[in-house]
């Protein structure tokens, strides 16, 4: 991801990530951007639950998608 960013000079307005784990890409994108909207998603139900719990007090919209 950051060398999509860097490559090509992209500033995101908003973000869509499946598989988001943790939400980590958001907080690479949180230390460089300010103004964008970000939603994770992600299976499994940890992952989503510690992001959240990680991420506390930062914009973040992480969500859990069961099958």
């Amino acid at each position: 991801m950051k060398l999509v960013i860097k490559k090509n000079g992209y500033s995101p307005e908003a973000v869509l990530e499946f598989g988001c784990g943790f939400g980590d890409i958001n907080k690479m994108l949180s230390d460089k951007y300010n103004n964008y909207g970000y939603i994770g998603i992600d299976l499994i139900k940890g992952f989503v639950d510690k992001g959240k719990k990680h991420m506390r007090g930062q914009k973040l919209n992480l969500n859990l998608v069961i099958f």
